[in-house]
């Protein structure tokens, strides 16, 4: 078992494979954000979907703004109060004052480190959406999302 994530990644970026390997680019473990994130393809959707773009030829977000206007949708309308949710993620390196729930969880997998994200989630605009209020871009994937996406993502 290795203590921290920094230790696993070491061992890989010493290995023979990652060091003395013609097949491909170097990997470098080191940048956790950049070389374990989801791809482009697998993050959660755009809370509000997406239109294709076709100078640029790209799927592109629909915006809070855009969504509104074409669905006519009016200020606050259908909208509920935030409610917190904590959501409790292995392997992610943040400082916590939740120590207790986090102790529960030692051993419970091949990384030490957990911390909470903390959720913000309500129905706004006609969609039960959530956003990460702990936002950090080089350890999170996802800052918006719709609320189902926490029971659907394998």
């Amino acid at each position: 078992m290795y203590p921290t994530f920094k230790d696993f990644v070491q061992r890989l970026n010493e290995s023979q494979y990652c060091n003395k390997n013609n097949v491909g680019p170097k990997i470098n473990f080191d940048k956790n954000g950049q070389t374990f994130s989801i791809s482009e393809y697998c993050k959660a959707c755009p809370v509000y979907g997406v239109n294709y773009n076709m100078r640029s030829r790209k799927y592109e977000p629909i915006s809070e703004a855009t969504y509104k206007k074409t669905k006519g949708i009016g200020e606050n309308e259908n909208g509920r109060v935030p409610k917190e949710i904590k959501v409790l993620v292995l392997d992610r390196k943040e400082k916590s004052n939740d120590k207790e729930h986090i102790s529960e969880c030692k051993n419970a997998g091949l990384f030490e480190e957990a911390s909470f994200q903390n959720w913000e989630c309500q129905k706004k605009n006609r969609v039960e959406q959530c956003k990460l209020k702990n936002y950090s871009g080089d350890i999170d994937d996802d800052q918006e999302m719709e609320f189902n996406v926490f029971f659907s993502n394998g």
